[in-house]
């Protein structure tokens, strides 16, 4: 399924400069219908997922580091 920056935007709450950001870094995958540019939803579905699960991921692991040292201390 194919939508317009603006659509994607509104549809899933991310700001269109973001999107558009994206677009220029290549990181966003679609392609251009004359002036517009057709975002491809389940790939951006599948790229939010997969940066989510590595943000969680590293947000993890400095808190197991911590509770290591707490209870080394203690």
């Amino acid at each position: 399924m194919y939508k317009t920056v603006r659509q994607t935007s509104k549809l899933y709450g991310i700001p269109e400069y973001r999107l558009r950001q994206w677009i220029k870094q290549g990181r966003v995958p679609g392609w251009h219908s004359g002036n517009r540019f057709m975002v491809d939803i389940e790939e951006l579905l599948a790229l939010l997922k997969e940066e989510s699960m590595s943000v969680l991921a590293a947000a993890k692991d400095p808190l197991a580091e911590d509770s290591r040292q707490q209870a080394e201390v203690q």
